[in-house]
Order: structure tokens, then C-alpha cells, then sequence
């Protein structure tokens, strides 16, 4: 099978241009291949369930939004994965219709140390101030957060309140979203206080693990189909060829060899497997 370089090289000899030695090579070529050739690894691999780019894994729920004291979402899926380092596109989840990607949950930084104000009897407040009296005797100090679970929780319509400690007995009253903080459930007066970290993930009702399929970053050239590598060296080309030759009918024309290449290269792939099996619709099934 075709190296990386072979690859890039073929790209370049369809852009119109002399081969390159190395990748590391430093010349305007290689520049440019190197630029080019992730991005468009990445655009073909993504854009068909490719034999030699799919992979399985049983992915561990990263956050639930069922858990004690927990934020609850605003969107309706109870649970959050993260992606794989590699991923490129989901391809099947377990036995659930119900998924989505987007960004949400999938970590938390601790920030400080919480005061629960369920607690009045230690804290006297004032107009657009709160003093803690007894701040030293729960551990709170500068850059810590006093919690407010009922202070204008329904006021705020979906925030909540909380107290950064500016110094030994002095807070400042913050309102945050409530999607973005989170206590670790301890009833005690004091307890942690968390940023909720957000990415890209795996939003399901599944449960804490859920089987997937999905289309990963394939970065050793030498698995790839000799029709697939084609077209690779092609997508390469329709990249790089303007800035090494600033013709753009050219590009054009590779554009089109591309997209008949990219089909070859996906029905070759294709027969590379079993047909896939179809359930009967039950409107059909309802007439027998």
C-alpha cells in the first residue's frame, strides 16, 4: 500500500508540480503539503464509513446530570460522554435512536471550598452585602464561594446565587448560570464548589456506558485502499494547487476528477463487507 509521502507526492504531481524528498523538506512545496494534508485526510475520512477509519469503543458516561445536587440541564438527555481524541463522526450508538452531538458537560475544575447559607445562624447579611462571621471556622478563604441553594433560586428563573470571599468576613454576591456550577453533594455546611468544563460530546439517556461506532482519524497511510489513497492524493491536489501554481481552472478540473475518484474509492470500500440487513417496515409487514 501507499506510504503518506507517496500519497502527498501523487497530490502534487496532479497539482502540476515536482515531487518533494521528505515532508519535512523545506521548500514551498512541502510547506503547502504539509498545510493541506491533515485537513484533507480528515475532510475524506469523515465523509464516507470507511472499513480502514472505523473503530468501536465502550465509552464511560463523563458526566450525569442525575447525580445528587447535581445542575439539572436545560436540554432533556440525562447523560455525557466524551469524544475519543480521534473521533470524526458518529457513526452508530448501542441500541439508542435517541443521541446527539453537541457541546456539554464533560468535566469539572474545582474552584474552592463552599459555605451553605441553609446555615443563617452563621452569617448576618447587609444591602448588596454578606458577611460571614465565622468564615475562619469553616475553612473559607480568599478566592472560595459560599453557595445560596434557596436564596432566589426561582427569582433568578433557572440561576443561581453565590458569594466569592473577597477576604476573611467579606463576600461579594455573584450570580452565575446554573449549568456552569456544581456542589459535590456534601449535606455539611462546607463542602467543594466546581466549574462545570464543556466540550464536544455524546449526549444519551443510555446510561453510565454506551457502546458506539464512529469514524476515527486513520493516520497510518499504508491501511488505506489503493482507490481511497487516489483519492486522497486528489482532495491534496484541489488544495495546494493555486498557491503552487495560481491557476484556478485547474482546480476546478481536479475538483471534478476528485469527486469521480471519491465515488470509486466508496463502492470499492463497499464490497468490502457484507450487504447490510434492512428490517421490514411494518407497512409492510402489515399487510400479510
Amino acid at each position: 500500500m501507499a506510504t503518506e509521502l507517496e500519497i502527498v507526492n501523487m497530490g502534487l504531481l496532479r497539482a502540476g508540480v515536482e515531487p518533494i524528498t521528505a515532508l519535512t523538506e523545506d521548500t514551498v512545496r512541502a510547506r503547502a503539503a504539509n498545510a493541506a494534508w491533515p485537513i484533507a485526510r480528515r475532510q475524506v475520512l469523515r465523509s464516507h464509513p470507511w472499513n480502514c477509519a472505523t473503530r468501536k469503543r465502550n465509552l464511560a458516561a463523563a458526566y450525569s446530570f442525575q447525580a445528587v445536587n447535581s445542575h439539572r440541564p436545560v436540554w432533556e438527555y440525562a447523560y455525557s460522554y466524551r469524544l475519543p481524541t480521534d473521533y470524526l463522526r458518529m457513526l452508530e450508538v448501542d441500541t439508542d435512536p435517541d443521541w446527539r452531538i453537541e457541546i456539554a458537560p464533560t468535566d469539572r475544575t474545582l474552584v474552592g471550598t463552599t459555605y451553605d447559607a441553609s446555615y443563617p445562624e452563621r452569617q448576618t447579611s447587609t444591602t448588596g452585602r454578606i458577611t460571614v462571621t465565622t468564615a475562619g471556622a469553616h475553612s473559607l478563604t480568599s478566592g472560595d464561594y459560599v453557595y445560596l441553594p434557596d436564596a432566589t433560586e426561582s427569582d433568578l428563573e433557572g440561576y443561581i446565587s453565590e458569594i466569592e470571599v473577597l477576604g476573611a468576613t467579606s463576600f461579594a454576591l455573584l450570580d452565575f448560570p446554573s449549568d456552569e456550577w456544581v456542589t459535590d453533594g456534601s449535606d455539611s455546611a462546607t463542602s467543594s464548589f466546581y466549574e462545570v468544563v464543556f466540550s464536544r460530546a455524546l449526549v444519551t439517556d443510555l446510561g453510565p456506558r454506551a457502546k458506539v461506532t464512529y469514524l476515527f482519524d486513520q493516520t497510518d497511510a499504508e491501511v488505506f485502499d489503493p482507490s481511497l489513497a487516489y483519492a486522497l492524493a486528489l482532495r491534496l491536489a484541489c488544495d495546494v494547487v493555486e498557491k503552487l501554481t495560481a491557476n484556478a481552472q485547474k482546480r476546478q478540473l481536479l475538483l471534478q476528477e476528485y469527486n469521480v475518484a471519491l465515488q470509486e474509492a466508496m463502492i470499492d470500500d463497499g464490497e468490502e463487507q457484507s450487504a447490510p440487513k434492512f428490517e421490514d417496515d411494518t407497512w409492510i409487514t402489515s399487510r400479510y
